[in-house]
């Protein structure tokens, strides 16, 4: 621990080492915010954690099943209370079809999947200290094209598509965090940053990371995209309400096929099949 003050509100995010998360804890620098990292990287955690002087961090690798187990497993023995969970962590796709020793597609290991894990064991938690949690999703979420709601196969690794693996971990993302929101003892919101300039294609290193690279001067920067963790931090509405699509600028909903009990129900038996810890 760098610096901790009883009064500061505990804030656990994923994907803060880098991009729209690393920006926003630079702006939360100020706050009475103690971030705790989960980070594959613990040397890029000490490096942030040392721009801000305080917070702590865990080593957690989102595309490893067992390290996302032991992390919640440090997190329980060592942290009583949690005021904000941010599911922040993301990929886009990787150049050739990868999946996990359980047989799912790795951009939907890491986007989401972990993230739903990570919840169900911090859960007690989480209840207990009526946490706000926030997962990042994207408007790709709402194409009729990409994002796939049948989940009995959109959760497995099949041949690799640009963008649907992607979207398709941000309509499961949407559809639990709906399914998530009926549980009055937490908040659960969504959080669109729009297109920012992340590098969030380097899993890929190939033509896409490159061309991403290259237009990334018509991106949004990661220090305004972070806006939408700065507005749900800072605003008491997001304490008593659940279930809202934040983006930078205004409060929405999210797809309405999110919000369908048997698409809900469906991902939920997903993720017991996928992850037998849960």
């Amino acid at each position: 621990m760098i610096y901790f003050c009883q009064t500061m509100k505990k804030m656990l995010i994923t994907g803060a080492t880098n991009g729209i998360g690393a920006a926003a804890i630079r702006q939360l620098k100020d706050t009475e915010v103690h971030p705790i990292l989960l980070a594959r990287s613990e040397k890029k955690a000490q490096e942030i954690l040392r721009e801000i002087g305080r917070g702590d961090y865990y080593v957690c690798d989102l595309s490893d099943t067992m390290s996302v187990l032991q992390a919640a497993q440090e997190i329980i023995s060592k942290e009583t209370t949690i005021d904000y969970f941010i599911a922040n962590a993301g990929v886009i796709g990787y150049k050739d079809t990868r999946k996990t020793g359980e047989g799912v597609e790795m951009t939907m290991q890491v986007n989401f999947l972990s993230h739903a894990l990570l919840v169900e064991q911090l859960l007690p938690v989480f209840e207990k200290s009526g946490t706000v949690l926030a997962f990042t999703s994207s408007m790709l979420h709402r194409s009729y094209w990409l994002a796939n709601y049948d989940f009995s196969t959109s959760l497995n690794a099949t041949k690799h598509s640009q963008f649907k693996s992607y979207s398709r971990s941000k309509a499961a993302i949407c559809t639990y965090a709906m399914w998530l929101a009926k549980n009055e003892k937490i908040r659960v919101h969504l959080l669109d940053p729009g297109v920012a300039a992340t590098g969030i294609t380097r899993s890929r290193e190939d033509w896409m990371d490159k061309a991403m690279n290259s237009v990334g001067f018509l991106f949004s920067k990661p220090e305004s995209s972070a806006r939408t963790i700065l507005r749900l931090i800072q605003d008491e509405k997001y304490k008593r309400l659940s279930g809202i699509y934040l983006t930078k600028n205004r409060d929405k909903s999210p797809d309405k096929r999110a919000m369908e009990t048997t698409n809900q129900r469906s991902l939920l038996d997903q993720i017991k099949k996928h992850l037998p810890a849960v």
